[in-house]
């Protein structure tokens, strides 16, 4: 399979997610690891955050729905249409403002250089699908963050349970789900090296341990800062 049926291949798995949901805290609104691991790592280093903030595959919104709540201008895409619906009415019923519009991670995004003081994603560039996408997703990332902001990183770990019980996808490093999601699982070293143009300010493996229903799930959370050129 090229790189264009591995994109449409991952397109139509999420879009069926998104209509029959299988990863319920992703569908859901409470509060995610990956930003209360930020402001925890925030607050701990005294490290300043600014106001623009940019969540990407942002899903049903809610992680952009949280930094919202907690004052930041927020900026979010997504490429399924529902879930940008479905965080439209969320923010509506909340009473916040929320800069969302449909769009992909793996084309070059609509804003200006420099523009972002906050970058989350939590999960979703390793589920592009195809390498050279998630390449111009990470291009795009530096691109677009200020001097001085960050990247929240938050991937599965290249040895998670739950991935390692499916098949090998075409791809190196990479897993395919039975509803065809195509997952990209990445050793910190090789995050370090592919973000070695930021500044690496924290990182910490999460173990999250197995359920009744699932394997334990194993990540790399990272957060990186853009200095000045």
């Amino acid at each position: 399979m090229d790189d264009r049926g591995r994109r449409e291949q991952n397109r139509f798995a999420w879009v069926q997610e998104h209509h029959n949901p299988t990863l319920m805290p992703m569908a859901g609104t409470e509060l995610s690891f990956a930003l209360l691991k930020l402001f925890e790592v925030l607050e701990a280093q005294s490290l300043p955050l600014g106001s623009q903030a940019l969540d990407i595959g942002c899903g049903k919104g809610r992680d952009a729905l949280e930094l919202a709540r907690r004052g930041l201008q927020v900026t979010a895409f997504d490429f399924v249409k529902e879930a940008v619906s479905t965080l439209r009415a969320r923010a509506r019923l909340a009473g916040l403002s929320i800069n969302s519009s449909v769009g992909v991670m793996d084309c070059a995004w609509p804003y200006a250089d420099a523009t972002f003081d906050l970058i989350v994603d939590n999960t979703a560039s390793m589920s592009i699908g195809y390498e050279a996408g998630i390449a111009v997703c990470r291009q795009e990332t530096v691109r677009v963050l200020k001097a001085g902001g960050y990247l929240l990183l938050y991937t599965l770990a290249e040895d998670d349970p739950f991935l390692w019980a499916f098949p090998k996808g075409e791809e190196p490093s990479t897993r395919v789900t039975p509803d065809g999601k195509i997952e990209r699982l990445f050793a910190a070293a090789e995050l370090r090296k592919l973000y070695s143009r930021l500044h690496l300010i924290h990182q910490e493996r999460r173990t999250k341990p197995a359920s009744d229903t699932k394997a334990e799930r194993r990540g790399h959370w990272m957060l990186f800062q853009k200095m000045s050129s």
